[in-house]
């Protein structure tokens, strides 16, 4: 049955030790879903080849035919095992919703086809069709939201740097999805782009500096390292800094 199963999966191009480490969820959901599979994807850093970090999380997408909660439960107890191998939990919808929400999660779905790689069935990812004017809407919500969590995780700290260095690596990792998009909304190629490119074209077309993301040690082409838990004041101000640049960037950007 797995021999099977992995003659029915393309892993092609992807790492080695991707695909040693993806194939067992990939499997069991093309095994026990059979023909109600309408396609798997390895998408973000993962598939986008030179930009994965080794031992770096990888995430899925399942799109199944017809999907209900039982599906979830039954994959769930397997969730421990997949997570152990570093294996985020898999994103799972209805193929219809891709054909037709699209538009609704611009943001999501643009990062999606900029960096995924079809690994069963048709790959409808490549063709979903991003409204630019709903893309800067999103842009526009999730910064503006941005702030305003800044401005309350700030207070909730009582300004105190330990409380807000733990809490940098979760404020940074958002950002990613939301960068590319606005490259997008520039006119700049976002496409099979890292973290760290991300990070340097959106500096350099801002004028604001998102290498505040970086360390800066960081070299050339190599991936994004978020901030460590001992980031202080300074680093906070920058992040809150670039964000607000960033909104009234958004804010200006006309589609």
């Amino acid at each position: 049955m797995a021999q099977d199963v992995a003659a029915r999966l393309d892993l092609k191009g992807l790492s080695t030790e991707v695909q040693n480490r993806v194939f067992p969820l990939l499997a069991e959901v093309l095994e026990g879903e059979g023909d109600n599979v309408h396609s798997l994807y390895v998408v973000g850093a993962a598939a986008s080849g030179g930009h994965y970090v080794a031992g770096g999380e990888i995430n899925t997408l399942i799109l199944l035919k017809d999907l209900d909660f039982q599906f979830v439960k039954k994959l769930a107890p397997s969730g421990k095992v997949h997570g152990k191998r570093r294996l985020a939990p898999p994103i799972v919808l209805p193929d219809a919703f891709v054909r037709e929400s699209s538009y609704a999660f611009p943001v999501e779905f643009l990062n999606y086809k900029y960096a995924h790689k079809t690994v069963y069935g048709e790959d409808i990812l490549a063709g979903v069709e991003i409204d630019n004017r709903a893309l800067r809407q999103q842009c526009e919500r999730e910064l503006a939201t941005r702030l305003i969590t800044l401005r309350q995780e700030y207070l909730y700290s009582r300004g105190e740097a330990g409380a807000l260095g733990g809490r940098c690596m979760a404020w940074s990792r958002p950002y990613m999805p939301v960068l590319r998009a606005v490259l997008h909304l520039l006119g700049a190629d976002a496409a099979e782009t890292g973290d760290y490119e991300v990070l340097e074209k959106i500096s350099a077309l801002t004028g604001a500096d998102f290498m505040v993301f970086a360390h800066k040690e960081e070299k050339e082409k190599s991936p994004l390292r978020f901030l460590k838990a001992a980031a202080h004041h300074k680093s906070f101000e920058k992040i809150y800094e670039v964000t607000e640049r960033l909104s009234h960037l958004v804010n200006e950007i006309k589609v």
